[in-house]
């Protein structure tokens, strides 16, 4: 059983952007627009979904969490799996001394339409199977 979490693709290049500057690895571009505007998610790739089918691609995992949803992923998942719930740990947050352009943004929302697709398609479909599970079903 294939179990994956998406993450709304900006929020996916901020995390990587400010991660990997914390790091300070050289040759690093300090211009957070710039990085925006040639940085790709890549998820379609990742979970092979061809041709706008975001329904099949997603299809082939047991379970698609959110990470904005994490708690509520982690207890729908515990769920699924029939164990108790637990409270999962945030780690690993990088503060943020920056914001991007609107301009910038605009550019890479443009740049990962089809990821923001199945991004929405995913959420979409986690909302569903997490609205039965908190009516019981």
């Amino acid at each position: 059983r294939l179990i994956t979490f998406l993450r709304d693709p900006l929020e996916t290049a901020l995390s990587t952007y400010f991660y990997v500057k914390k790091l300070g690895r050289p040759g690093f571009s300090d211009d957070l627009d710039h990085y925006l505007t040639h940085y790709r998610t890549g998820y379609t790739t990742v979970l092979n979904c061809a041709d706008g089918n975001y329904e099949q691609a997603l299809a082939h995992y047991w379970f698609v969490g959110i990470t904005e949803r994490f708690s509520d992923s982690i207890r729908l998942l515990g769920r699924m799996m029939n164990k108790d719930y637990f409270t999962a740990p945030v780690l690993n947050v990088t503060p943020r001394a920056t914001q991007p352009s609107a301009e910038a943004i605009g550019v890479f929302r443009s740049n990962n339409a089809e990821d923001y697709a199945l991004y929405k398609a995913a959420v979409r479909d986690f909302e569903r199977a997490f609205g039965k599970f908190e009516a019981g079903e």
